[in-house]
């Protein structure tokens, strides 16, 4: 009878060390398997893939209020009312990568019922601003970003007159890799870039002329450049998130609109920012930017053109300080304007563009930019908007006076 009991004494033992065991393993094991697959935010908006029949698609916005009409690759946020004619279908992509059918009056929030996401970023740091120099090889991507690839592609601005250019990618040791070439963009080929670690690009011409002499609008040199890869962990819930809003189609242009801004908008997870040497300051400058842009550079490349893709694009150079990119793709956005459907396309271009004459100190030209702003706004609906920009308006007036009597 002893031992039976001594017997069973030593299994509960055993038992109770194999449940410790077992514990310990899976406290250790979770936080690992959470921090791997922490997932990342959805983009913020759904997108209009497609409109079929006769008729109009009318989007009424929450925030801020005010009403368009919508065309393929149109922004529809949480709260939007969709508003198709009789006869009139429209396909939704939504920002899990799912796609909807809308036949008749619906909210957004019954068509795409999950959301998980940041209010757009479109934060640009002061220090970046520069990009106005035709005659240096100004860096064009990466500049101020994260990255998903370890191999990017390397982007700057084609000095006149130049035919070959020097490359340097330098880490925290000096360079890390250096080559020459004709072209103005090259693949990194070195040594595998470290996940967080800060990276900077410099380019220099054969004539002399360097991506360092980049100056912002008020002569200070161009600073906060530097590019970032993304961790696994961080990459990873990326790359989930891509690939479900590729599957479906991959090359059109809601897609692609959506995947750049989904690029744009990339916030880094809090409890990740540190590890990249970034506070929680700098980091709401910090994106997947350069993906953004090279999202709709290809897009761009094969010939699709609109004022959606051109605007969106001018918004991303903005972001990273491009500001002479910028106003080009503000001003082809608006010159490919046709139609009522462009009318938000055409607003949010003037409003872009009078930022950039704002930061260059063109108070004329960000009069004219702004007054046309005014005037969507008023047209879309939206007052509040339109009354803030008259408020400026009437600030910048003096301004433009002065400037064209000097």
């Amino acid at each position: 009878m002893k031992l039976n009991r001594f017997q069973q004494s030593r299994r509960s033992l055993t038992i109770l060390s194999l449940m410790v065991m077992v514990m310990a393993i899976v406290l250790l094991i979770v936080p690992l398997t959470l921090a791997q697959s922490a997932p990342a935010n959805l983009p913020r908006s759904a997108r209009i893939q497609l409109i079929t029949g006769q008729g109009k698609v009318r989007v009424q916005r929450v925030n801020p209020p005010q009403t368009l009409f919508a065309r393929q690759g149109t922004e529809i946020n949480r709260g939007d009312l969709i508003s198709p004619d009789s006869g009139v279908q429209v396909s939704i992509l939504c920002p899990n990568g799912l796609q909807r059918s809308v036949k008749g009056v619906t909210g957004l929030g019954k068509v795409c019922p999950v959301w998980k996401t940041d209010a757009s970023r479109g934060n640009q740091d002061a220090d970046t601003a520069g990009g106005l120099d035709h005659s240096i090889p100004y860096l064009i991507t990466p500049r101020h970003t994260l990255l998903l690839s370890a191999k990017p592609r390397l982007q700057w601005n084609p000095v006149p007159g130049a035919s070959q250019y020097t490359v340097e990618v330098i880490g925290p040791n000096g360079t890390q890799w250096a080559t020459q070439t004709k072209d103005t963009q090259i693949t990194y080929a070195g040594k595998p870039l470290e996940p967080g670690v800060a990276y900077s690009l410099v380019v220099t011409s054969d004539s002399g002329r360097s991506s360092q002499a980049d100056k912002t609008p008020d002569g200070t040199p161009v600073k906060a450049l530097d590019f970032r890869l993304l961790r696994p962990a961080e990459a990873t819930a990326v790359q989930a998130i891509t690939s479900k809003l590729l599957q479906p189609n991959p090359n059109d242009e809601a897609t692609v609109l959506m995947l750049a801004s989904y690029y744009g908008d990339y916030s880094l997870p809090s409890e990740a920012i540190a590890a990249y040497g970034l506070s929680q300051d700098t980091d709401q400058t910090y994106s997947l930017s350069a993906d953004a842009i090279e999202t709709l550079q290809a897009q761009l490349k094969q010939g699709k053109q609109s004022p959606l893709l051109s605007r969106t694009l001018g918004d991303l150079y903005w972001q990273t300080g491009l500001l002479r990119l910028a106003g080009e793709a503000y001003t082809k956005a608006i010159a490919q304007v046709q139609t009522p459907e462009d009318l938000e396309e055409w607003t949010l271009a003037y409003y872009g563009l009078g930022k950039v004459s704002v930061t260059l100190g063109e108070p004329q030209q960000t009069l004219q930019c702004l007054t046309q702003a005014r005037m969507g706004f008023l047209f879309l609906g939206n007052p509040a908007k339109a009354k803030a920009l008259q408020r400026q308006i009437e600030q910048l007036k003096p301004a433009a006076g002065h400037s064209l009597n000097r």
